[in-house]
């Protein structure tokens, strides 16, 4: 049923509204990339995407020349920090530990990667590198540990002693806490690389469903109108770091009075319901929350996409108004003095998008520019507004997006 809902909701806005062949933002040319497929529509975060050199950018900071370089920076903190927290969670988790290794097991140094996507989540997910990645290099890192290469026709099939079709295998004898593909556990993934991009997945089923995408044989996420909407309100910005695509069905409610907890008095719930604007929250078919920047400050932005403006218009202010009066599970403080902490949490606007047809609901939490230093003189973390929107994420602490019906 869950995934039956999906289609549906994705059906009312999915037309034939093909990504153009040279997309004009690293998003857009990174969902490319990224195929709808069943792997990666039924779990509730099912994307994550991190531009790596876009977050250095915007704290005004020049990527190092490899590994080397940054350990011999004045400052190698100040760079890690910058880096948005998103996109491949081994990649950036095995970083401080195998940073200085990943040449040498992998091919490529970090610096390399410019962007990075996961989708799904484990054990049906995907990675996806995009940057300067030579598959001759790569080629000759992973036969060096006993891989097998095969020439396709659009790039090379890595797969390890067992094969490819590995059944996600672990093999605690094999541990490589300095390879971010699996090597924590033991695993030997396979991968599929060509001039600049690298494809790896524990599970073949799942690589093959990304090598669909790359050789253009499925539909991708950049095909769809609601992430094309999503990428129109992005490109306004000059830096892009960091983008989580959630499932809708992940805020699905029957009964919205349960947003309020069981012990709430239920005169309390109905005054809350009818200071609402209708009360209800209209589906939507994507939410996506960014990290964004530009010379003014840092931005986190959620968004809601709809089919219909005026659903987007009355969502607008359902959101304003939950986010007056309910409070954050995680602190106990209503939501707008949680995410106003960190920023000018900004009313909710819509902007519709002629090129698809389609309504975005925008609430924006506006920070000023990252300080390079706090008043103790430590480097501060990028991307803090966004960042409090997703750690709202993570925590399962967004019930003021909860969309349904009482009836």
């Amino acid at each position: 049923m869950r995934k039956v809902v999906i289609a549906l909701l994705f059906a009312l806005t999915f037309t034939a509204v093909s990504a153009q062949e040279a997309q004009p933002t690293a998003f857009m040319r990174a969902m490319a990339l990224v195929a709808f497929s069943e792997f990666f529509t039924d779990a509730p975060v099912f994307l994550s995407y991190a531009d790596y050199h876009s977050g250095l950018a915007a704290r005004g900071l020049e990527v190092p020349a490899d590994w080397a370089a940054l350990e011999a920076s004045e400052n190698p903190s100040h760079v890690l920090l910058a880096l948005p927290a998103a996109g491949p969670n081994g990649i950036l988790r095995n970083l401080v530990r195998g940073g200085g290794e990943y040449e040498t097991i992998l091919g490529f140094d970090f610096f390399d990667i410019a962007q990075g996507v996961e989708v799904g989540n484990p054990p049906a997910f995907g990675q996806i590198l995009i940057g300067e990645i030579d598959p001759a290099a790569v080629v000759a890192a992973y036969e060096a540990r006993n891989y097998s290469a095969e020439a396709l026709n659009t790039g090379i099939l890595l797969c390890p002693e067992i094969g490819c079709d590995t059944n996600m295998a672990t093999d605690l004898a094999n541990l490589n806490p300095a390879n971010p593909f699996g090597g924590n556990i033991g695993r030997s993934e396979p991968l599929f690389v060509t001039d600049g991009v690298l494809l790896n997945a524990p599970a073949n089923a799942v690589l093959q469903a990304m090598m669909d995408a790359l050789q253009q044989e499925a539909t991708t996420f950049a095909d769809l109108p609601q992430v094309q909407a999503v990428g129109t309100v992005l490109a306004e910005y000059p830096f892009v770091n960091a983008v989580t695509l959630v499932n809708p069905m992940t805020f699905a409610l029957a009964d919205p009075a349960s947003l309020f907890g069981s012990g709430t008095d239920p005169e309390m719930i109905e005054s809350l319901l009818n200071s609402m604007p209708n009360g209800i929250l209209p589906p939507y078919s994507l939410v996506a929350v960014a990290g964004t920047a530009d010379d003014a400050g840092e931005y986190g932005l959620l968004m809601l996409t709809y089919d219909q403006a005026s659903d987007a218009q009355k969502a607008a202010g359902v959101l304003d108004a939950r986010l007056a009066v309910m409070v954050s599970l995680l602190t106990d403080q209503l939501y707008s003095e949680y995410y106003g902490a960190v920023g000018m949490l900004e009313p909710a606007q819509v902007v519709n998008d002629d090129a698809t047809g389609l309504s975005t609901v925008i609430v924006r939490l506006a920070g000023g520019p990252a300080p390079n230093v706090d008043e103790n003189g430590q480097f501060q973390q990028s991307d803090t507004p966004y960042s409090r929107f997703s750690q709202s994420l993570i925590a399962d602490d967004l019930s003021w997006l909860a969309w349904g019906s009482s009836s």
